[in-house]
């Protein structure tokens, strides 16, 4: 009998996780796969629907897989008052990511999300899980290897009900869901860039205010979010346009403890 090539086991569980997400996500988001020579670190860039609607909304999504039986997700109840959703701790961390990675995720102005997708039972029952890249990714004061470690040892967000994807969790003022992180994480990337606006939130079919300061956002300690709308700013003051507060550091932390 002549000899066969193999498929490597980890390259089969890679697929069924990645083919799970997509099965699950598909419905609220047209995914773009990066394939072969191109995955440096982003295996989709997705484009969120509102209903039947593209968004022109992208984010992106790094996909882990695993179906070892020693990992342990520990319930931490629900993440009260943001998205609403269940918030794990997954124990030991089942992925790797290299320094690199960390450095091309950093280089992107997109939200960045972490996907886990773990086989929870021997009844074929996969559950996925995901943490938000983001926040992390834009600390300014924070190493490559204390932000490999905070990723995986961070808290995840489960993301599906079976085979139903948590997309938007309906509240009288504020939705939950994905939808809600993809926002917040969307003005996060436009206070990385300098600039104080952001996409309409009614566009990703998500209930939230808009045309709005977020000064807790804004004002993040471990991010640089006021240091480069400021410079934004002060580029405009430099032509004549408008004056810069002197005071405006101040005063941005003054209504970020207004809104605690």
């Amino acid at each position: 009998m002549k000899k066969q090539p193999k498929v490597l086991e980890t390259l089969r569980i890679g697929n069924r996780g990645e083919a799970f997400l997509e099965f699950i996500i598909s419905k609220h988001c047209l995914m773009n796969k990066i394939v072969g020579y191109r995955d440096v670190g982003v295996d989709y860039i997705c484009e969120w629907l509102n209903g039947d609607t593209p968004t022109r909304i992208l984010f992106g999504i790094q996909v882990k897989t695993t179906e070892r039986k020693d990992v342990t997700v520990t319930n931490k109840g629900i993440n009260r008052r943001l998205n609403e959703l269940p918030k794990v701790e997954i124990s030991p961390s089942p992925f790797d990511i290299e320094g690199k990675t960390i450095e091309y995720w950093s280089g992107l102005s997109i939200p960045l999300y972490l996907f886990l997708v773990i086989k929870e039972s021997d009844e074929e029952i996969f559950n996925t899980y995901y943490t938000r890249l983001t926040p992390v990714l834009h600390k300014k004061d924070g190493n490559i290897v204390g932000k490999i470690n905070e990723i995986k040892k961070g808290l995840f967000y489960q993301a599906n009900k079976n085979s139903e994807f948590s997309a938007i969790v309906p509240k009288p003022n504020k939705d939950g869901g994905f939808v809600r992180d993809l926002f917040i994480d969307s003005i996060r990337c436009s206070y990385q860039s300098g600039s104080v606006m952001y996409r309409d939130p009614g566009e990703s079919g998500i209930n939230w205010p808009k045309d709005k300061i977020y000064p807790d956002v804004l004002g993040e300690e471990k991010a640089d979010y006021i240091t480069k709308v400021k410079k934004g700013l002060i580029l405009l003051e430099k032509n004549g346009l408008i004056k810069v507060d002197p005071d405006f550091e101040a005063k941005i932390d003054k209504l970020k403890k207004s809104v605690r």
